[in-house]
């Protein structure tokens, strides 16, 4: 039901589930040589983009680990930190070296390296040394409540207070603050 008109006409002639899984397989799941280098190369050269958050580079690199174990290629879980370490960019640096020399640990876990990194990434955007890209709903949110009407109230479908202690509903300007700033409606 979620195949794709394209996909669905190369797998319409089979009859079963199986059949269906076995043919999906075939043709996009190859385990040949060139398909496994391929992947092993993707992986080893693994990089965070650095205008993505944490949670979108590591959606990319545990996609990439799904795709190598479903060719009977297993990594480490140590091998994988140490890769997800060394992809992360430079502004993760003070980041790494703690990892490197400063944890007093024998191994380095998946784990670790992921949680220390969406601690670190808080701390960046805290400070303003980190430039992400916000899924858009976030944009979305986060622009509607920076906007001012005229009369200087900071969302203006919430109402404000008066300064006499009053509370006044909308303010009298019924502007659309949300798309198209027309008026009333």
């Amino acid at each position: 039901m979620s195949l794709s008109d394209l996909i669905l006409m190369k797998v319409m002639k089979e009859t079963t589930a199986l059949g269906i899984w076995k043919a999906l397989e075939r043709d996009y799941q190859t385990k040949t040589l060139p398909n496994m280098i391929y992947l092993k190369h993707k992986f080893t050269s693994f990089k965070m983009v650095e205008n993505k958050s944490i949670e979108e580079n590591l959606d990319t690199f545990l996609k990439l680990v799904a795709d190598l174990a479903s060719l009977d290629i297993n990594i480490s879980d140590e091998d994988q930190a140490l890769q997800l370490m060394a992809g992360l960019p430079p502004q993760y640096d003070s980041l790494v070296d703690t990892l490197k020399y400063g944890s007093g640990k024998d191994t380095l876990t998946l784990n670790a390296v992921i949680s220390s990194a969406y601690s670190k990434e808080i701390e960046l955007k805290e400070k303003g040394l980190l430039n992400v890209s916000k899924p858009d709903s976030e944009v979305l949110l986060g622009d509607l409540k920076g906007k001012s009407n005229n009369k200087g109230n900071k969302r203006p479908w919430t109402g404000s207070s008066n300064g006499n202690g009053k509370f006044q509903s909308r303010p009298s300007n019924n502007t659309c603050f949300f798309f198209c700033r027309k008026e009333d409606h």
